[in-house]
């Protein structure tokens, strides 16, 4: 059984939730997500396989740790995310200079990039009305900071 927490405490755990980015941060992320996810159903796509292929359509083909780290990512992590887009066909790797494996967009991920752009952008319009009169590049610079840490 664990021991109650005195009145101190529990008000000391309450501002702190309040107040604690990583709690809001988290909260607001699978909010968005949930919400892109269904935007993004109609063409098969989910929020976090978007990053991943819009990534690689900006920068080219890239190592897994190069892609890792634009994506703020654990490499590991990068690589389960990136089989079921190999899967189907939107990704493939190549051999690059020594051993370093590249990943880059298939024809077939370029053309579902396509098809999902317009309903990214819808997401990203919808995300931007729910912030109400916050000035969207001051949300936008922060976050980015904050993912820097």
């Amino acid at each position: 059984m664990s021991q109650a927490f005195s009145p101190g405490e529990k008000e000391r755990i309450r501002l702190g939730r309040e107040n604690c980015a990583c709690i809001a941060l988290r909260r607001a992320t699978r909010s968005v997500t949930r919400r892109y996810d269904e935007i993004l159903d109609p063409c098969g796509l989910r929020a976090t396989q978007l990053v991943i292929l819009l990534e690689l359509a900006y920068h080219g083909s890239a190592t897994l740790s190069r892609l890792a780290d634009l994506l703020v990512m654990e490499k590991s992590t990068l690589s389960r995310n990136l089989k079921p887009l190999e899967a189907r066909g939107l990704l493939a790797f190549q051999m690059g200079e020594g051993r370093h494996k590249l990943v880059h967009l298939t024809d077939a991920g370029v053309d579902k990039l396509r098809q999902a752009i317009p309903l990214w952008i819808e997401a990203q319009n919808e995300a931007r009305a729910r912030a109400d009169d916050a000035d969207w590049d001051t949300v936008l610079d922060t976050l980015d900071a904050l993912a820097r840490g």
